[in-house]
């Protein structure tokens, strides 16, 4: 018996253990390390080859199969493509956003994760703005004549950069329209004024474009223009509940009475003037200026189309007819409301 044994032994060879001498690897163990490697790499290459970033030229060929694209744009702080197109069968403007790869298109709201903050209205008021062909709409009834309020019917024109729009006397009769407007809850720079030679401006105190309008408009003489503006507050980029302290921070322009004070409330700091408490009045004032916005650019740009601000309201003194404009921050823009 411990011959057998000795000579079974003899026959295997004796057991190699870690670090003996002619220690090997087992070619089992090199061959799955291989496929593992392998397979590894080829579903890694799999997943970068499914995400990868579609040609913008070969997503807007899809996009033109629904309507014509009047304008794209990145997405801040998202790999997202934001498209503003005109749909081929009802004729209406509509803001859509695309994923990296181009295969799904989503409509609706956007929020930026960091900060919680809403950035749809701004994206849509940049790239209208970079094209003032969207940013121009003429609010026009029967025969030229406005209707009773903001809610006329409209249609948009052509480009229309001419100097000095809301400059200058008009002889005919005024639109009720502007009667209208300026009973709207707000600021009026000076109270003076008549409503026909007022420039509505409807805003949020949060949105950047909003506070470069008012630095730019601290540059106009509006005595000499004979023209003042009706700052018209709003929360328009949105809010998180009914105690969001931007609520209080827009109704501060409905209560404030000097520019220095309500030029304080725009930003989006916790110092930004606010009120104390909300009172329901200024809760309904703050909702008829939201739904002029929304009803005056179903109108004037075409139902559903992006709603911007900020938004600018004025009277045309060539024809008398209202007119609504998106952009009013830009140069361009400014120029053809109060000329050079």
């Amino acid at each position: 018996m411990a011959n057998a044994l000795r000579n079974n032994t003899r026959k295997r060879g004796p057991k190699k253990t870690n670090g003996s001498k002619g220690e090997g690897v087992s070619p089992k163990i090199i061959y799955i390390i291989l496929v593992f490697f392998v397979a590894s790499t080829l579903a890694l290459l799999i997943v970068l080859f499914m995400n990868r970033a579609a040609p913008l030229d070969t997503v807007q060929k899809d996009i033109e199969k629904l309507g014509e694209v009047v304008s794209r744009h990145e997405v801040p702080n998202s790999t997202m493509t934001a498209w503003y197109i005109k749909v081929k069968d009802t004729g209406e403007n509509a803001l859509f956003f695309t994923t990296r790869d181009g295969k799904t298109m989503a409509g609706g709201s956007l929020w930026d994760t960091a900060t919680g903050e809403p950035i749809t209205a701004d994206l849509a008021a940049k790239m209208i703005s970079d094209n003032p062909e969207l940013a121009t709409g003429e609010v026009a009834g029967n025969s030229g004549s406005a209707q009773a309020s903001p809610q006329a019917s409209a249609s948009a024109s052509q480009p229309d950069m001419t100097p000095g729009q809301a400059i200058g006397k008009w002889d005919g009769e005024v639109p009720k329209v502007f009667e209208v407007l300026d009973t709207l809850g707000g600021f009026k720079e000076d109270e003076s004024v008549a409503p026909e030679d007022t420039i509505y401006l409807l805003y949020d105190p949060r949105c950047p474009y909003c506070t470069e309008f008012l630095k730019k408009s601290r540059n106009i003489d509006m005595k000499a223009k004979g023209v003042t503006i009706k700052w018209l507050p709003s929360v328009a980029l949105g809010v998180q509940g009914e105690d969001d302290p931007v609520i209080a921070q827009a109704a501060y322009g409905l209560v404030t009475t000097n520019i220095n004070d309500f030029m304080k409330s725009f930003g989006t700091g916790g110092d930004a003037m606010r009120v104390d408490t909300v009172s329901d009045d200024q809760m309904n004032a703050l909702d008829a200026n939201l739904s002029l916005l929304y009803e005056a650019a179903d109108r004037t740009f075409g139902e559903g189309s992006p709603k911007a601000v900020p938004a600018a309201f004025y009277m045309d003194k060539r024809n008398g007819t209202p007119r609504m404009v998106y952009g009013a921050q830009e140069d361009n823009i400014l120029v053809s409301i109060f000329g050079e």
